[in-house]
């Protein structure tokens, strides 16, 4: 059997024979090239909507403050209070994400490549110890976001309403909100970031470079430098699953799975049910885990062949 391209191949499940198309980068369908301006047109509509909506909520917030008998000068202290309650973080993070998820959907419903394509909705041809092996292989994106998150925050002090946010934690709240910060940015982020712009950018420019610029807009979608210099080391590894395999439900989960670890860990340090001394030893044998767990994840990827994945219907 001759060989193919690793580039030459796109697998897309259709329901339907598969046929190879050649000629064409992991990735992208057959047919005209998208125009690359609608991507960043979504990411600033995305950005504008979240914005706006924080702003709006917000002001309700206020206004029912004052309706309860807060007064204008007291009701800044009172709504920083409010502010750094895992509810509240819930009450306002939640439209932003919808936000986030309706764009990327309604962005991939208007565009001329079927919406399952456009998004890479497909569940990539891989087994579960792949994707296992790919997902254990974030350690290292996630132990670098973390170290440079640190070493900025000796120059830049890092917003103390984090801290508080878990210090208010409770044992009521705690279960949802680790379900919450691991679903919903899981799923909106990835379908935007990972689905839509990513799979519009790599069939115009190399996709290092579409992943890179997407992992670059996403880390800046998170606004707080820590959690900017944090977000950019996952998004490449994220991004780089999404190309190899030409899906988004591997990132999906691995986005989510990283999310909720790291809550779950500061939620635990925050009810005392783990040990602030356990830290460090954690983050060095992760570190040593990490490098294996990444390295054979980086191989795996890289030598990903295309009989491993599904080819697309013309």
């Amino acid at each position: 059997m001759n060989e193919t391209p690793l580039d030459s191949v796109t697998p897309f499940a259709t329901g339907a024979p598969a046929k190879p198309i050649v000629s064409s980068p992991v990735g992208v369908e057959a047919g005209p090239l998208p125009r690359v301006w609608t991507v960043f047109v979504v990411y600033v509509l995305a950005f504008a909507v979240t914005i706006a909506l924080q702003i709006v909520l917000s002001i309700a917030v206020v206004l029912w403050m004052l309706q309860q008998g807060t007064t204008l000068q007291e009701a800044p202290n009172r709504f920083i209070e409010l502010a750094q309650t895992p509810e509240f973080f819930i009450g306002m993070a939640l439209p932003s994400q919808v936000a986030l998820l309706l764009t990327a959907l309604c962005a991939a419903w208007f565009s001329p490549v079927p919406f399952v394509r456009r998004l890479g909705l497909h569940w990539p041809r891989a087994n579960w110890l792949r994707i296992v092996c790919w997902l254990v292989g974030a350690i290292v994106p996630f132990l670098l976001g973390l170290w440079g998150a640190i070493l900025l925050a000796k120059v830049i002090p890092p917003d103390p309403g984090v801290a508080q946010l878990y210090q208010n934690m409770n044992w009521q709240i705690a279960a949802p909100f680790i379900v919450f910060i691991a679903v919903a940015p899981g799923l909106s982020e990835e379908f935007l970031f990972r689905g839509y712009m990513q799979r519009r950018l790599i069939q115009r420019w190399p996709a290092l470079v579409g992943i890179l610029v997407t992992s670059l807009l996403f880390a800046a979608m998170h606004i707080m430098p820590h959690a900017v210099v944090f977000a950019f080391p996952l998004g490449i590894w994220l991004g780089l699953i999404a190309w190899r395999c030409d899906s988004v439900w591997p990132g999906v989960i691995c986005h989510a799975m990283i999310n909720g670890l790291w809550n779950i860990w500061q939620i635990g340090l925050s009810l005392k049910i783990f040990s602030a001394d356990a830290e460090l030893p954690l983050l060095i044998s992760l570190g040593g885990f990490g490098l294996v767990a990444f390295a054979l994840a980086s191989w795996d990827l890289a030598t990903f062949e295309p009989s491993d994945r599904e080819t697309a219907v013309s």
